[in-house]
């Protein structure tokens, strides 16, 4: 069984979507990338990086004085297991309800309901699926 994934923190979720999206930059770089809403000066990246290499999402690498930050955990495995966690804590590990509270309180497209009906015909036991 692999080990588990680490926990993120939402400034770190800030921090490594940035990496995700542009793999192997440095700290200057990454705050030049981060929303203009995020005013965080650069100890505090520099802080957040720590953590996110510490906990082993992202690698650094040197690259003369500065370090050049490349993701380690992709972010689909990120998501999958916060997606796990906030199930099991909020929904007691149950998807139905959870899936049904986010389809009665969210705004969706026409496609993105056929793209969840699609979703669910898939996982539906009683359907034959061409392979």
């Amino acid at each position: 069984m692999p080990p588990a994934l680490p926990t993120i923190s939402e400034s770190e979720w800030t921090i490594a979507s940035v990496v995700w999206a542009e793999d192997g930059l440095t700290a200057n770089e990454i705050a030049d990338r981060l929303p203009k809403s995020v005013r965080w000066k650069l100890k505090t990246i520099n802080t957040f990086l720590t953590r996110l290499v510490a906990k082993g999402v992202l690698t650094a690498e040197r690259d003369g004085r500065a370090f050049r930050y490349h993701t380690r955990i992709s972010r689909e495995r990120c998501v999958r297991a916060e997606s796990k966690s906030f199930l099991q804590r909020v929904f007691n590990g149950a998807a139905a309800p959870m899936l049904a509270h986010f389809c009665e309180t969210a705004d969706l497209t026409p496609e993105q309901i056929e793209e969840l009906r699609l979703i669910l015909n898939r996982k539906s036991p009683n359907k034959k699926h061409p392979q």
